[in-house]
C-alpha cells in the first residue's frame, strides 16, 4: 500500500517489460506502489518469475469483444478464463480486477490495425457492453473496471455522449470505472475543448481509478497517447485540481502511472521521479475531513440576512451601539424567537408573504424593526 497520509489513496504502476529483467539490468517497482496493472502475456510472466511484491494485480485488456455479438463474447471469455488458469490460480496470484477499456468493434477503424477502436455510444453498444461485463464477472469471479479509451472524437457533443453512455453501462453491469486523465486530455484537446469541461461529465461515484500518462503532440497539432513520454504538466494540473476535490471522499481511490513502454528501462531516475511526485502530492490530501461549507450554511445565511438588516433599517445599529447593545446578538435573539421558538418562516418581501398566507411567515425588515425597538424602549426605561 502507497505509505501516504490519506489511506483512502493508493499508487499504481502499469507493466513494464523491465520489472522481470535482472537485477541491476532491469527495473525495480517505484517506491509504495501497491496495485500493478499488466496484460495477459505479462500476467502469466510475472506469476512464472514467483514475484514476491506486495503487490495487487489487475488484468487489463484493451482490445475486447465488449460490444460485439454475444457468440464473439463468449469465445473471448472462455478462451480468457482458459489463459489465466493455466497453470496458476489467478485469485491466489492476487489477481483483484479486470481492467477493459471501452470500445468499438473491433475490426472497425483503428482497431483493424491492432489498436484500440473507437467507441461510439449507442443502445446496442451499451447492451452488448452490460452482457459483456456481466458474463464476465459472473465467469471470472472479479470485478470488471471500464476505462475511457477514445482519443479522436469527432466532437464535442459525441464526447458527451459517450461519457453519458459510459455512466450507463457502469451503473446498468455494477462495474466500476478507470478515468485516464491523458485520454480525457486528449479526446478533449482533439475537439478545441477545455479539459476541464469534461470533469462535469465523468460518473465520479463510480470511479475506482485514475490514470496518468504522459502525451504526444504531432505536427500538425493532433494530440496523442505517450506512454514512453513523462507525465504533461497539463495532466499533472488536472489530476491536482482532482485531488482537492477527491480528497476526502469515502472509498479508496487508485492512482495508476503508465510509464509501460521499454524506452523507460534506460530512464529509471526520471521515471522513479514521476511516482515520487505522485507520492508528494497524494500526501497533500488532508488525512481527515474538514468542516464542510454545508454544515455552515446557517450561519452564513444569519450572516448575510443581518448584512440585508443594516441596509434596510440603517439607524438601528448606531441606535444599539449608543446602547452597548450587540447588534448582531439582537439579530440572532430575533432569529431564535422567530424561527425556533414561533416556528415561522423568514420572508423577505410583502409580496412573498402575501403568496404564503397560509404559512407562519414574517416580513424580515418590519419584524426586525419592530424587536429591536421593543428591546431598545427596554434599556431606554432603565
Amino acid at each position: 500500500m502507497a505509505s501516504v497520509n490519506n489511506r483512502n489513496w493508493r499508487i499504481g504502476a502499469g507493466f513494464n517489460p523491465g520489472y522481470l529483467m535482472n537485477e541491476g539490468d532491469g527495473l525495480c517497482l517505484a517506491t509504495g506502489v501497491g496495485h500493478l496493472e499488466l496484460g495477459l502475456a505479462e500476467f502469466r510472466k510475472w506469476n512464472k518469475y514467483n514475484r514476491d511484491d506486495d503487490c495487487d494485480l489487475s488484468l487489463h485488456l484493451a482490445r475486447t469483444p465488449i460490444t460485439e455479438s454475444e457468440d464473439s463474447q463468449d469465445r473471448f471469455i472462455k478462451a480468457l478464463l482458459d489463459q489465466i488458469k493455466h497453470k496458476n490460480n489467478y485469485l491466489e496470484a492476487k489477481l483483484v480486477s479486470i481492467g477493459v477499456h471501452l470500445t468499438g468493434d473491433r475490426y472497425d477503424g483503428i482497431g483493424r490495425f491492432g489498436f484500440s477502436s473507437h467507441y461510439y455510444p449507442s443502445k446496442r453498444a451499451e447492451q452488448n457492453a452490460v452482457r459483456f461485463i456481466r458474463e464476465m464477472q459472473d465467469a471470472i469471479g472479479l470485478p470488471v473496471w471500464i476505462e475511457n479509451a477514445n482519443f479522436y472524437s469527432s466532437s464535442f457533443r459525441e464526447i458527451c455522449a459517450s461519457w453519458k453512455s459510459a455512466e450507463e453501462i457502469c451503473r446498468a453491469g455494477e462495474a466500476k470505472m478507470i478515468v485516464d486523465l491523458s485520454h480525457l486530455y486528449i479526446d478533449a484537446t482533439n475537439v478545441n475543448v477545455t479539459p476541464d469541461i469534461l470533469l462535469g461529465l465523468v460518473p465520479w461515484d463510480e470511479v475506482i481509478e485514475l490514470h496518468l500518462s504522459g502525451i504526444v503532440r504531432g505536427a500538425d497539432g493532433t494530440v496523442h497517447d505517450g506512454h514512453s513520454m513523462p507525465i504533461d504538466d497539463k495532466v499533472w494540473a488536472i489530476f491536482r485540481r482532482l485531488r482537492k476535490a477527491l480528497g476526502r471522499r469515502d472509498g479508496s481511490m487508485i492512482v495508476t502511472i503508465e510509464h509501460s513502454d521499454p524506452s523507460w528501462i534506460s530512464k529509471s531516475e526520471l521515471l522513479e521521479a514521476d511516482f515520487q511526485k505522485l507520492k508528494k502530492e497524494l500526501e497533500k490530501i488532508p488525512g481527515s475531513a474538514r468542516e464542510s461549507v454545508a454544515e455552515k450554511c446557517d450561519v452564513y445565511a444569519k450572516s448575510y440576512l443581518m448584512k440585508l438588516l443594516k441596509q434596510w433599517i440603517p439607524n438601528v445599529e448606531p441606535a444599539c451601539t449608543q446602547r452597548m447593545i450587540s447588534f448582531e446578538g439582537l439579530v440572532l435573539e430575533w432569529l431564535d424567537d422567530v424561527v425556533e421558538k414561533k416556528g415561522s418562516r423568514i420572508v423577505m418581501t410583502d409580496e412573498e408573504a402575501q403568496l404564503n398566507k397560509e404559512w407562519a411567515v414574517e416580513v424580515a425588515a418590519p419584524s426586525f424593526a419592530a424587536f429591536a425597538r421593543k428591546r431598545i424602549e427596554q434599556c431606554d426605561a432603565v
